[in-house]
């Protein structure tokens, strides 16, 4: 049949249209009038980094068409669905669950985020809430092996917020035996996931003498989290700066010159501590050149004169000093003496002589004591103390004891008589301790009029306790009774009583809420008071990034008598202080009283101080601090005058650990300090020094020089352990130690620095067991090292090819790489001995430079021999060498007899043997 254009048309046409018809009804059969709904309308509740389940229903409402529709999960950034979205097919009125599995990433941040599920052309949202995770994590990633005892350490730390949520950080640097420890910054603001590099410094202190080993650690807490505390923490070595194991024994000292014509400041001071040449016997001094200054009172430095000599228990302090046994019998005012004190075993006894330093005409003390302690909380003392002055002798006798007490407790009395006036006594009480989180201290200390000591007509009472409840809620109150009377005085009787009460509520260790009370009580004053007072007090501490704030206010009322009426008052403080990273940093503060207190003065108060330290280019520090107070003193001073004190310095520190510093001292007003022009403006030179303190005598002394081994050179800088100590070799090379164990000890280098990639040749084992009288001797090279290795393997061939033009046919020969075989590194003085591996390879590693022997062992087989045994080779800094040993078969003899009977005989290699076969 045939077609014409005029036919064919018109049904092309008709069937184009019927297939598009039917595609469209096919397609409206698919998702016409299918439904979606989530099962819940609640917010799922999950944590970042975990998975959740949604659960939704899909139906098809109409009763004739089976519907099908593709479904679709429209996620947040980053989210990703587990469980997939597969077609749907649901026949008439039919319904079907979708559970489509989510999975959230770890570092999403918390909030509440929309997921929208889609199927055909219906869709419904779920809602799913992120929970907040907070966390840190503090790493070390750049702490110094070792640092100069003296020198400044800095270590560096990342710390990372390893939650969901922004977190406030504070941080805090802490070192075991560092003198000053700062970070860079005191709190840092961190997003989610975000991390930030502190720097930590610390200073070491100069006067080590023996290698210690020191803990940077770094701090962090998220102020939002109870205890949320995490640390990292680093070990460096501390090396001392000393001349151990020379000839001679010195200390560590100080020298200070300052320039003349400075009121109050001594033109030179030299002070020390350290051990004399015996290693045992230990020193601390100090001399002080007199100044100007002629009033105890004055503002500025006195003339100072002490030594101090202790060894093996024993004591002996000498000079200027505070000298006393016990509260009760010791005067606490400096004098101008000698004390001796040996302990033996539990056992304590001591004397010493004193003259008051300050007050002239003042009597001449004379005290002895003996103690006995059975632990470290158990103890009982005995002590007698003589004053003579022209007036007569007066004796003291005093007796004192401690001990644990039931539930944790510590119990403490003393008691002591005088022979002043007739017998006069005092005596003093006091239990503390911590029970079942309760913490509590009671003492009682009563005087009597005529007692000879410092707690004469005094009565002091006291009582406090405190709790921590959860939330870092503490609660505490406090209860004091103080009084003090004089029956002889040109007013007749003379006295004064203090009594206060305060409950305190702390949270959080931030914020303190405290409300007290009090009374005062004057009697034979001139301008008498009895009265009482009580007010509310609130203060608290808040960190800002690198800023630090902290306020208080109180505020009461005062009654000076009782027929007087009440009177408020405020008092109130702030202060504010900011890192400025390595610059230093800086404070102020200030406070204002407004109103009468009964201890306070009799007007408004105001004071203001500031002070910063600065960290400048080329070693300059500088620092500053100001105070000043403007106030009333009643009948004193009406006049509300000011005066204040400012310190400045500028200083600039050399490598030898030397400073020159210009200083600076103002006085507004110095006669309220007592002093005259107290004004001053001077230079000081202060230089660290090894004073010489005899001949060593200090056994386990080494001397050693460590030298370049390429260039006949010696090495300073580097790090150099002997044992358990450890040395800097100097521009020279030399490093000396003591206090060395009577035993071989071992001589290593810290691989950095210079030394990096090194390695050592020489004496590196010491003798210690001969150096008693002088040090032992050591001499070290340090080199770059030479690399070793070797190849085993079997020689291996199964095949025999012609050799063009050759008489015969020879065996191609090839390897096979043998694994476990032993072969031994010989130096004159180290073997190393290694394993090969799968590849037949043997790696030795860095090796002094030098000849070595290659040895290795033969098999157990008869028929099989490495082809050498042994092999010398000798290797310079930085050479490499490979050697190659080859398992071979033995060579035999062949006998073959001839027609005739001849014997001949003629050796043959035995064909290379063939690899198993594989199975």
């Amino acid at each position: 049949m045939r077609f014409g254009p005029a036919i064919l048309l018109p049904r092309l046409m008709a069937a184009v249209t019927g297939l598009a018809l039917g595609s469209a009804a096919a397609a409206h059969a698919q998702d016409a009038g299918i439904t979606i709904r989530a099962a819940r309308r609640d917010t799922l509740r999950a944590e970042s980094g975990s998975a959740v389940t949604a659960v939704f229903a899909v139906a098809n409402p109409s009763a004739t068409d089976t519907a099908r529709a593709a479904a679709r999960l429209d996620l947040p950034n980053g989210w990703r669905s587990i469980t997939g979205a597969a077609p749907f097919t649901l026949a008439p009125r039919a319904t079907d669950t979708w559970l489509a599995g989510i999975s959230i990433p770890a570092g999403t941040a918390a909030g509440t985020y929309v997921v929208r599920a889609t199927v055909g052309a219906a869709a419904d949202s779920i809602l799913v809430g992120v929970e907040v995770r907070r966390g840190l994590d503090v790493v070390a990633l750049d702490v110094p092996g070792w640092v100069m005892a003296g020198d400044a350490l800095e270590a560096r730390f990342l710390v990372r917020n390893t939650g969901n949520a922004p977190a406030s950080v504070t941080l805090r640097a802490t070192a075991g035996r560092s003198t000053r420890v700062t970070a860079d910054r005191s709190a840092v603001e961190l997003p989610a996931a975000a991390s930030v590099i502190v720097t930590v410094r610390s200073d070491v202190p100069p006067g080590m003498a023996r290698t210690a080993d020191d803990v940077i650690q770094l701090v962090a807490e998220d102020r939002a989290v109870p205890d949320g505390r995490v640390r990292a923490s680093a070990r460096t070595t501390i090396v001392p700066r000393s001349d151990a194991g020379s000839d001679y024994a010195t200390m560590p000292a100080t020298v200070a010159i300052r320039s003349t014509g400075a009121s109050g400041v001594s033109p030179l001071m030299v002070g020390g501590t350290g051990l004399l040449a015996d290693g045992r016997t230990r020193v601390d001094f100090m001399l002080q050149a007199p100044t100007d200054q002629r009033s105890p009172f004055s503002f500025g430095e006195r003339d100072e004169y002490r030594v101090s000599v202790a060894r093996d228990g024993t004591q002996l302090r000498l000079g200027d000093n505070v000298y006393g046994t016990s509260l009760l019998t010791s005067s606490g005012v400096m004098g101008t003496g000698a004390e001796f004190t040996t302990t033996r075993g539990a056992l304590t006894s001591g004397a010493f002589v004193q003259d008051y330093r300050w007050t002239p005409g003042a009597p001449t003390e004379e005290s002895a004591w003996i103690s006995a302690a059975a632990d470290s909380a158990t103890r009982a003392t005995a002590t007698t103390t003589l004053r003579q002055s022209g007036a007569g002798t007066i004796g003291i006798l005093g007796l004192a004891g401690s001990m644990r007490a039931p539930l944790g407790a510590r119990a403490e009395v003393e008691g002591a008589v005088s022979d002043s006036s007739g017998t006069s006594g005092a005596w003093r009480a006091r239990l503390s301790g911590d029970t079942l989180g309760v913490r509590y201290d009671a003492s009682v200390l009563h005087g009597g009029d005529a007692f000879a000591g410092p707690a004469r007509g005094t009565l002091v009472a006291s009582a406090a306790i405190s709790t921590r409840l959860p939330h870092e809620l503490e609660l505490g109150t406090n209860v004091t009774r103080r009084s003090w009377t004089s029956a002889v005085s040109s007013a007749g009787r003379m006295g004064q009583a203090f009594s206060t009460a305060t409950v305190t509520a702390t949270g959080r260790g931030a914020t303190v809420m405290e409300y007290g009370w009090l009374s005062r009580r004057d009697e034979g004053a001139f301008d008498p008071v009895d009265g009482s007072q009580h007010g509310l007090r609130v203060s608290s501490v808040a960190q800002f990034g690198a800023v630090g704030v902290s306020g208080s206010v109180e505020h009461g009322t005062m009654r000076a008598n009782p027929g007087a009426p009440s009177q408020a008052y405020t008092l109130l403080s702030a202060s504010v202080r900011t890192g400025l990273g390595r610059l230093g940093s800086v404070g102020l503060s200030g406070s204002r009283s407004i109103g009468h207190t009964l201890t306070g003065a009799n007007g408004d108060v105001l004071a203001a101080s500031a002070n910063a330290q600065l960290h400048l280019p080329y070693a300059i520090e500088a620092g500053v601090t100001f105070s000043a107070q403007r106030a009333t003193f009643g009948m004193l001073d009406t006049s509300g005058a000011w005066f204040s004190i400012m310190d400045a310095r500028v200083e600039r520190r050399f490598d030898n650990g030397a400073t020159v510093g210009l200083h600076a001292r103002a006085l507004q007003n110095p006669g309220v300090f007592g002093a005259g022009n107290s004004n001053a403006v001077y230079l000081e030179y202060r230089m660290p020094f090894r004073m010489p303190t005899g001949r060593s005598r200090e056994p386990g002394r080494a001397v050693g020089q460590v030298m370049d081994a390429d260039r006949g050179e010696p090495v300073a800088g580097v790090l150099v352990r002997l044992g358990d100590q450890a040395a800097v070799s100097d521009r020279n090379g030399y490093v000396r130690f003591s206090g060395l164990d009577a035993r071989v000890q071992r001589v290593t280098v810290d691989p950095t620095g210079v030394t990096a990639g090194a390695i050592l040749v020489g004496d590196m084992d010491v003798d210690m067991r001969s150096a008693k009288m002088k040090p032992a001797e050591f001499a070290v090279a340090v080199t770059r090292g030479a690399q070793v290795a070797a190849h085993v393997g079997r020689e291996d061939a199964d095949t025999f090819t012609e050799q063009p033009g050759g008489p015969a046919p020879v065996a191609a020969r090839r390897m096979s790489p043998m694994n476990g075989v032993l072969v031994a590194l010989q130096g004159a003085r180290d073997t190393l001995y290694q394993v090969s591996d799968t590849r037949g390879n043997v790696q030795f590693g860095t090796v002094a430079p030098g000849r070595w022997t290659l040895a290795v062992q033969q098999p157990d087989d008869a028929y099989l021999r490495f082809e050498r045994e042994r092999v010398d080779i000798t290797v310079a800094a930085g050479d490499r060498k490979d050697v190659q040993f080859v398992l071979v078969p033995v060579e035999r003899q062949v006998k073959m007899m001839d027609g005739g009977g001849q014997l001949r005989a003629r050796r043959l290699p035995d064909a290379p043997a063939k690899p198993a076969a594989k199975p």
